[in-house]
């Protein structure tokens, strides 16, 4: 086996940085205000509205054949975006009942 390499804080934080360069955003709905989790809930709603269009469109310029590439990755695309809008909306609805629950106003 090889030497270990000792790192330099310049070379630590560098996986750090390239961690903002997804193009997904954390879905980590628990920790996020009601109001920030009302705005992504609109979001994601035209966000699914956006990708269903797209996927019709998709369909009707090109048919769906066995292997089309192209079209699966489309709808896997639509189906991320429903689950977390989907995940958005039980959220909030768990933050209503637990407001309920708890005799707030």
């Amino acid at each position: 086996m090889g030497k270990k390499r000792k790192l330099d804080e310049d070379e630590e934080e560098q996986p750090k940085g390239r961690k903002e360069d997804k193009k997904t955003r954390v879905a980590n709905f628990s920790e996020m205000s009601l109001d920030r989790l009302l705005e992504r809930e609109v979001e994601l709603a035209e966000e699914v509205r956006q990708k269903q269009k797209e996927l019709s469109d998709a369909r009707r310029v090109k048919p769906l054949l066995y292997g089309n590439n192209e079209a699966r990755q489309m709808k896997t695309r639509q189906l991320r975006a429903e689950y977390a809008h989907a995940e958005v909306q039980r959220e909030i609805q768990r933050r209503f009942k637990a407001k309920e629950e708890s005799g707030e106003p």
